[in-house]
């Protein structure tokens, strides 16, 4: 800094005061280290010193990271509340933040700060067709809708194959798929679709498909052979009407024996599915039938049901 520029800083009481108290706040951090001392990355990042990080950077000052980057200090860095100093960490030390492992940790944690900085400077564009971690499986909790459509919107993500992206799905979340199919959407798409409603611990996220996309649906589950429909499948009474309306190869033998063995499983949805058969599908019934239907009513709490016979 020259003279001029120095005499204007510090004599500017604002100013002056401003930069002695970083100063001292710093030093007594840091039991009074120098401006020169301080180069460790994680500990500016913690401590939310983003200009003074961001300075040291622009200025290819030395600057320290530990070289065995692990989960948590990524964590760290990336859940920084100032975007500049997530881009400008990522690109000074690029070779200790690898893009699949920042995107990994941003959709484990649901971190949208670091997605958003990254995609605005075109580093995401990479089309990745897949998504699996390697390390922990799935994400075990539900991804966030915005930090989804921008992995989709910055083109990290292409989908051509729904097998591959197995996420703990909301609605929002797999309309966001289905919006970003990159290829028709055909039968083998439309059983990989019902695949991972059937497997999915949301299996309402079946009100999230589109009706184009449903009716193709509604081809595949006619023609399901009766092997892969099993009662534990079901914990969604929407998705099992759905099954059974569609079904052409289930005899009423196999339709009854599928509906009682759903209800003799814990399920706090049991009435929809009994006035559906009783309703619509008019499915006979034996007296010993009945009874596990209104036992299973009353077991599981659901809303009263009068059934007439």
């Amino acid at each position: 800094m020259d003279k001029i520029t120095y005499s204007k800083v510090f004599n500017n009481k604002y100013l002056g005061k401003e930069i002695f108290g970083k100063v001292s706040e710093i030093q007594q951090d840091r039991n009074s280290l120098h401006y020169d001392d301080i180069q460790d990355v994680v500990w500016m990042v913690k401590n939310k010193h983003y200009e003074l990080l961001k300075e040291k950077i622009r200025n290819n000052e030395l600057l320290s990271v530990n070289s065995n980057l692990n989960f948590n200090i990524m964590y760290t860095v990336l859940n920084a509340q100032d975007q500049e100093v997530i881009v400008e960490c990522y690109e000074r030390f690029k070779e200790l933040f690898p893009l699949e492992e920042v995107v990994r940790v941003c959709i484990c944690f649901n971190l949208v700060i670091p997605i958003q900085a990254l995609g605005k400077r075109e580093y995401l564009s990479c089309h990745q067709k897949e998504w699996q971690d390697k390390h922990r499986g799935s994400p075990w909790a539900i991804v966030d809708t915005q930090l989804l459509k921008y992995l989709f919107e910055y083109e990290y993500f292409e989908i051509e194959c729904l097998d591959s992206f197995k996420f703990m799905h909301t609605p929002d979340t797999l309309k966001i798929l289905l919006d970003n199919i990159k290829v028709p959407f055909n039968k083998a798409l439309a059983l990989q679709l019902l695949k991972l409603i059937i497997n999915s611990k949301h299996q309402s996220i079946l009100k999230g498909v589109p009706e184009e996309y449903l009716e193709i649906c509604r081809e595949v589950v006619s023609e399901l052979p009766v092997t892969l429909l099993t009662a534990s499948q079901f914990r969604d009474p929407n998705l099992f009407i759905f099954i059974l309306e569609n079904n052409q190869l289930l005899t009423p033998d196999q339709r009854k024996r599928l509906a009682l063995g759903i209800l003799k499983n814990k399920n706090d949805q049991h009435t929809e599915i009994i006035e559906y058969l009783l309703d619509v599908d008019q499915m006979p019934f034996s007296n010993d039938d009945i009874t596990l239907l209104i036992t299973s009513c009353f077991r599981n709490l659901s809303k009263p049901l009068w059934i007439i016979y």
